[in-house]
């Protein structure tokens, strides 16, 4: 230990800036021979290794340190100049069933309120979170108000259900997936979602789960699910966010350093919801038209509307305009379907998990005929149509097909 600390010291007057500290290659210019050699080896090595130190990006995040924890006085009428007893840091009694058990003098507590919030003999934070995940499935929780389990929050249609889900979740490790598994394969869940009059009768909100729930999906699965469909999705994790295209404007900034939206030209531009680049002045505007909230505040339970714009926004955004030519690129691609009748089958399995009825396709041959007759008076529509596609990847050159079928 003292030979290294002598070195340092050493070091610290002989190189850069110390008492001692000689001139650039001054060293090398008073030594010959192989003590000359190994100086001018080692300080090349250690030229290298302070390039490849430089190169070497490392990623910092904001720590938190332990203060000095003190028990505060009570502000009377909230006057701080106003000071009254002193108030002892300790757990919320709600957790010990009333009794207020004191935290260590030395920490700052966070750990005794995390353990309190966790504790079985604390249910709370376990019904609250299996109840949010269960609405995920069924569009609704046990409770109805999923931020709100107090006196003004409504009564759990099933409070053993929520209980046993509670003690579950707490049972395994507080294992999401777990719970999520548990109920995608309950009998509940795998009910048929087709509704009755009788079901209409006496249960039209469905509190009682006598038929599966039919919901509408969210802005971003939305947008995974056309890109799945229309085999475009692509599945490469991690990375920065991704430019999908969308209307010109959105990102419209008065002022110096206006943030561009230039969209991806690769595979990036059908990537997952999760990595589309979010600003919160201007979030992405067809998630916006799906309710999807813009992040300035935390959002238990998004609202669920149907508008006019959010089937314009599937009709005419450039994005669903890729998505629908493509998955028309990818029925005609299918080589074991040769006429429309089965083409109309595949694509009603692939996008809607079901055979077409009869009537379904008697009329989209209707349709698919009318189509082709525009197309052969118009032509250059085919051009103009295709043109809004140069992106996607067709692995077709059917170009009269593909725009018949979009």
């Amino acid at each position: 230990e003292s030979l290294r600390q002598d070195a340092t010291l050493l070091s610290r007057m002989l190189y850069e800036e110390g008492l001692l500290a000689l001139p650039p290659n001054e060293v090398e210019a008073r030594l010959e021979g192989q003590a000359k050699q190994q100086i001018m080896m080692l300080r090349n090595i250690h030229e290298q290794l302070k390039k490849e130190a430089d190169s070497i990006q490392i990623l910092q995040a904001h720590a938190l340190t332990e203060g000095n924890a003190q028990d505060l006085p009570i502000y009377l009428a909230g006057d701080p100049g106003k000071k009254g007893a002193i108030a002892k840091r300790a757990n919320l009694a709600i957790f010990t069933e009333g009794e207020k058990i004191p935290y260590e003098p030395q920490g700052s507590g966070r750990l005794e309120f995390a353990n309190s919030i966790t504790s079985e003999e604390n249910p709370l934070t376990a019904r609250v979170m299996v109840n949010r995940i269960r609405a995920g499935h069924f569009g609704k929780g046990l409770v109805g108000t999923l931020s709100n389990f107090g006196t003004l929050g409504d009564r759990p249609t099933h409070p053993p259900l929520l209980d046993y889900l509670a003690v579950e979740f707490m049972k395994n490790n507080w294992s999401m997936k777990h719970i999520h598994k548990l109920i995608v394969t309950s009998h509940t869940y795998r009910q048929s979602s087709v509704t009755t009059k009788e079901h209409l009768k006496k249960d039209p909100a469905n509190r009682l789960y006598a038929r599966a729930p039919r919901v509408r999906m969210s802005a971003e699965m939305i947008r995974d699910s056309a890109l799945a469909t229309s085999g475009l999705l692509e599945p490469k994790m991690f990375g920065p966010p991704v430019y999908p295209p969308q209307p010109e404007g959105i990102w419209r900034h008065v002022g110096r350093n206006a943030p561009k939206f230039l969209p991806s030209k690769n595979e990036n531009r059908f990537r997952r919801a999760v990595y589309v680049v979010w600003r919160r002045g201007a979030p992405y505007a067809s998630f916006v038209n799906f309710d999807a909230p813009d992040r300035g505040a935390c959002v238990v339970d998004r609202a669920r509307t149907n508008t006019p714009l959010q089937a314009l926004t599937l009709l005419n955004d450039q994005a669903f305009v890729e998505m629908s030519l493509a998955f028309a690129a990818r029925i005609l691609q299918e080589p074991k379907l040769v006429n429309d009748e089965q083409r109309i089958q595949f694509a009603f399995r692939v996008a809607l998990a079901r055979n077409a009825k009869q009537v379904e396709v008697d009329y989209l041959k209707v349709l698919l005929r009318k189509r082709e007759n525009q197309l052969i008076k118009s032509p250059k529509t085919i051009d103009s149509l295709l043109s809004e596609a140069k992106w996607v990847p067709f692995k077709t050159n059917n170009q009269e097909g593909i725009a018949k079928w979009f």
